[in-house]
């Protein structure tokens, strides 16, 4: 069942990009996407961002036991930079 949030917007969204992608691949997750919009997927995880004001992130798939605010505390770090 598919799920969307909010979170707050970095300041520098390039920067704060590159650093979840970076983050992300040492995880072994997939995150591909611009300042824009994008995607990511691993770990049970799959999902989708478009960034505004805001950044809206969609959850389309992930297992039954994850929580959905465990999966939006950890979005919302991967998009905060760490």
């Amino acid at each position: 069942m598919a799920f969307s949030f909010t979170i707050l917007k970095p300041h520098d969204i390039s920067t704060a990009l590159q650093s979840a992608k970076k983050t992300a691949r040492s995880f072994g997750v997939t995150f591909e996407g611009d300042a824009e919009s994008g995607r990511f997927s691993g770990m049970g995880v799959e999902g989708n961002y478009e960034v505004g004001e805001e950044i809206a992130v969609t959850i389309n798939k992930k297992p039954f036991l994850v929580t959905e605010s465990f999966i939006k505390s950890k979005a919302s770090a991967f998009f905060a930079g760490f």
